[in-house]
C-alpha cells in the first residue's frame, strides 16, 4: 500500500496508527519519535541526493523582490553541509555561468 499526503507533517499521525513506513530526514524523524510512539531506523542502502529546484514564471525574471527571494533561497541552500547549489547566475537567471558549465 502506498499513501500520498499533502505534506510530510501528517506522517506521524498516519504512522502511529498504521503499519506504514516513511523515509524522512533523520532530524525530522527523531522529532516525530519524541512526540509519537515511533521508532527511527537508519536507511541501510545509499540513496540519491534530493534535488531541489527553484522555478518561476519568466515574467518575474527581472523583478527585484523576486530576485531577492531567489537569492535568499539559494544562500540557504548553499549553507547546507551537503549543498551542491549552482552558481548565482544559474540559480537566479536560469542561465548556466561559465564557471558552472562542463568543460
Amino acid at each position: 500500500m502506498v499513501l500520498f499526503t499533502p505534506h510530510y507533517l501528517v506522517a506521524p499521525w498516519v504512522l502511529a496508527s498504521t503499519g506504514l513506513i516513511v523515509a524522512l530526514p533523520e532530524r525530522v524523524a527523531r522529532r516525530f519519535a519524541e512526540a509519537f510512539p515511533l521508532t527511527v531506523v537508519p536507511v541501510e542502502r545509499p540513496h540519491e541526493p534530493l534535488r531541489v529546484q527553484q522555478l518561476w514564471h519568466p515574467h518575474r525574471q527581472q523583478e527585484p523582490a523576486h530576485r531577492w527571494l531567489r537569492e535568499q533561497v539559494l544562500a540557504a541552500a548553499r549553507a547546507s553541509p551537503v549543498s551542491t547549489a549552482p552558481s548565482m547566475d544559474e540559480a537566479c537567471t536560469g542561465t548556466p555561468s561559465a564557471a558552472s558549465s562542463p568543460p
